[in-house]
């Protein structure tokens, strides 16, 4: 787009992925929109206590994002520590909400209708969040119901999904490193969600 046009400039992004076609000016889109021109969000974060004395401290975060993210489309998001990766996702399933702007998953604010968007987003964070005592099979299952889904059915089908058949009945504090993340990926899976967020 020409310098003064518009109400922000655009950066264009060449891609080489043949799966992924590049948005194109009035293309439908619809899983998710992010638009933080309108202000600059302020990260909602607790108060910090320093020698027993509180101090609230406000983050800028996620200034300036415009984004959009058609169905079908796998997006990721790179940034160095400290770049609010995991505040735009928090965002993005309700967790926090921003202080201006606009976030829309499935034409939703995930914060006014978390109920919804959660139950079409499947949410891995970066270190498992798994009952270090439960079984794998149990594991799973306690996510699984927190979703009504068919429990049995879904909770098989998402551990043969990820090769977990031999290890479903063992405590997860007892697997590897490389089985406890495939267990959080069953458990963020086993709903069938529309978007996974990782």
């Amino acid at each position: 787009m020409p310098k003064g046009e518009g109400d922000k400039p655009k950066t264009t992004v060449e891609r080489t992925d043949p799966l992924i076609a590049p948005l194109t000016t009035g293309q439908q889109v619809g899983t998710i929109k992010i638009n933080t021109a309108g202000g600059t969000p302020v990260a909602n974060v607790p108060p910090v206590v320093l020698g027993g004395t509180e101090q609230v401290c406000l983050l800028q975060a996620l200034a300036g994002i415009d984004l959009e993210v058609p169905r079908g489309c796998i997006l990721g998001v790179v940034g160095p520590n400290g770049a609010d990766k995991t505040t735009l996702i928090r965002t993005l399933v309700g967790a926090l909400r921003p202080d201006a702007g606009t976030v829309r998953v499935f034409g939703l604010d995930p914060f006014v209708d978390r109920r919804r968007v959660r139950a079409g987003v499947g949410y891995m964070p970066q270190a498992p969040v798994l009952y270090q005592d439960l079984t794998v099979r149990e594991n799973v299952t306690f996510f699984a119901r927190g979703h009504a889904t068919d429990v049995r059915a879904q909770v098989a089908s998402v551990l043969d999904f990820v090769d977990l058949d031999d290890a479903v009945d063992r405590p997860v504090q007892t697997l590897s490193g490389g089985q406890q993340q495939r267990t959080s990926l069953a458990a963020a899976l086993v709903h069938e969600p529309r978007v996974l967020f990782l």
